[in-house]
């Protein structure tokens, strides 16, 4: 049997077309699941993530049930239309559409990643026009007529913007500021606070003759960010203002912003408003100056192994709005390791800046980090000029500076739910990974994830990079036995590799966290005469 040509759209009200003709797809709770799975064409999702998108805090206890009802009803909305209904697949996690749906958002980002490779091959006009076409495919706000909020929505709404920010440089280069005024004055007025549009219209408005009007749209920006977030414009709105003001030459016949963005996708994030490293160190002369944070502690010193399908879970987590990641699991279970790995994976994407503070929720001699405390430390890394003595005014601060940005928040060592709850950020481009022993799962919005003891073959890998050389390769058993007798949490694993030979150095080490004496009883086992610890102190052997 054959089957018409079914098309989906999400980039403007839902639309699904079968054989060129639009089809009623059911309710808003049929919209709503087909949406969920059409922000992630290829991915499943499970019946738990559709009832908790359909029915929210309180669902009910048929809900299980419903979404089969729904799954259903748009399986039989496409199969009446003439389409395949196969097209809506069951899979062992859930539901999901294949990847290759035809897709208005798969094609604007196809369309998108062509200009980005023809904008790096120097074919200017090619990119430029390329963009348009994109472009031209939202119809609107993504998903604009479901009347409610389906996460993953902002993340296409966010590739827009950058796509407009990339064509608008390489028009100016092009000399067509004539024609994007108007366009640059409708997108400020769209998104008042979004200072790399309003640094280009000044551009534009400059290039045209009209200084004073660049001027005043600078001062009407600067007037904006003080009043709604008690900010000074940033490097490139002030870069701008300067480049008016002295008629510099140069800002304006080259493009302002970056180069255009390689690989770039809304699943990475990777939307600038311009090099961060480039914008500081171009304006840490002005007074206005606020460097963006970048708080992630360094890398684990043995390199990080393992961890591949929760690491790969969080990255996609990172397309939704407001992302929130609780990892929980023992004390030695890697939780702070994976935490800091995945963001800073992810910082590049989070161009307004990473902040980190280490609650103290399970550290021995240290009481837990009050939200006052934080707070006041990350209001300054924001740049705030005071900080507010109230918990709940200093967290109303917090969420009114990070309601326009992009930043990744990492709470690491966390007691509980109230610790964590005033430091969560507002704007749907942040993202905030936090840690603790117990799962927080009375955390609004979460996506938890349960860490527990490695796999062997993970452990010996991190054993082997532990000590830096092929001992572990040399004698395997060796390797196996510490494994097992590390019960396979990486801090025991480390402790034991990074000591070498010095079991005892690494014993004391051991007791400087909670659950020092399971530590102690797996390191006397490590270092018993004949054990395997004889692995670790026999010299490398030479290639």
């Amino acid at each position: 049997m054959s089957f018409a040509t079914v098309e989906f759209g999400i980039l403007g009200p839902l639309e699904v077309l079968v054989g060129g003709e639009p089809v009623h797809v059911g309710g808003p709770r049929a919209q709503a699941a087909l949406a969920l799975l059409l922000l992630g064409p290829g991915r499943a999702i499970s019946v738990e993530r559709l009832v908790d998108v359909l029915w929210g805090e309180d669902p009910p206890s048929s809900a299980r049930g419903q979404v089969a009802i729904v799954v259903s009803t748009l399986r039989r909305s496409l199969r009446e239309a003439g389409a395949d209904p196969g097209v809506i697949e069951t899979v062992a996690a859930g539901y999901r559409v294949p990847p290759a749906v035809r897709l208005d958002a798969l094609e604007a980002e196809r369309g998108i990643a062509d200009a980005r490779a023809a904008a790096a091959a120097g074919r200017q006009a090619e990119a430029a026009s390329a963009l348009r076409r994109a472009l031209a495919l939202w119809r609107g706000p993504t998903l604009a007529n479901l009347g409610r909020t389906v996460p993953g929505t902002a993340v296409w709404e966010e590739l827009r913007l950058a796509a407009t920010d990339e064509c608008v440089e390489l028009e100016l280069a092009l000399g067509r500021h004539g024609e994007l005024v108007v366009e640059l004055t409708a997108l400020v007025a769209e998104h008042p606070l979004r200072e790399r549009s309003r640094a280009q219209l000044m551009r534009a408005l400059y290039l045209n003759g009209r200084r004073a009007e660049a001027l005043e749209t600078y001062q009407a920006g600067r007037g904006l960010l003080g009043a709604e977030l008690g900010l000074e414009p940033g490097p490139e709105l002030r870069r701008a203002q300067r480049a008016v003001l002295t008629d510099e030459p140069a800002f304006f016949r080259s493009p302002g912003g970056p180069a255009l963005l390689q690989g770039s996708s809304p699943h990475e994030h990777a939307a600038a408003s311009c090099s961060p490293d480039a914008c500081d160190a171009a304006d840490q002369d002005d007074p206005g100056f606020v460097p963006r944070p970048a708080e992630l502690p360094a890398a684990a010193a043995a390199g990080f192994v393992g961890r591949a399908v929760e690491l790969r879970y969080i990255h996609k987590l990172a397309g939704e709005d407001l992302p929130i990641v609780a990892i929980n699991g023992p004390g030695g279970v890697g939780k702070s390791t994976l935490a800091v790995e995945a963001a800073r994976r992810l910082a590049e994407g989070f161009t307004d800046g990473q902040l980190y503070a280490d609650l103290h929720g399970a550290t021995p001699g240290l009481a837990p980090l009050g939200a006052a405390e934080v707070l006041g430390r990350f209001l300054r890394s924001l740049g705030s000029p005071d900080v507010p003595a109230a918990v709940d005014e200093a967290a109303a601060r917090f969420r009114s500076l990070t309601a326009h940005r992009r930043i990744l928040v990492l709470l690491d060592n966390a007691t509980g739910v109230a610790q964590v709850r005033p430091l969560l950020p507002a704007g749907p481009r942040c993202m905030v990974v936090v840690t603790s022993r117990r799962p927080l799962t009375t955390l609004d919005g979460a996506a938890h994830v349960h860490l527990e003891a490695m796999a062997e073959d993970e452990a010996l890998s991190l054993l082997e990079s532990a000590l830096g050389d092929s001992r572990a390769a040399a004698d395997p058993e060796a390797a196996r036995e510490i494994v097992r007798l590390c019960g396979g949490l990486p801090l025991a694993v480390r402790i034991v590799g990074q000591g070498g030979g010095q079991a005892e150095p690494s014993a004391d080490r051991a007791q400087d966290r909670p659950g020092r004496g399971q530590d102690q009883a797996r390191l006397a086992g490590v270092r018993r005469p004949g054990g395997p610890h004889e692995l670790l102190r026999r010299p490398a052997r030479r290639a």
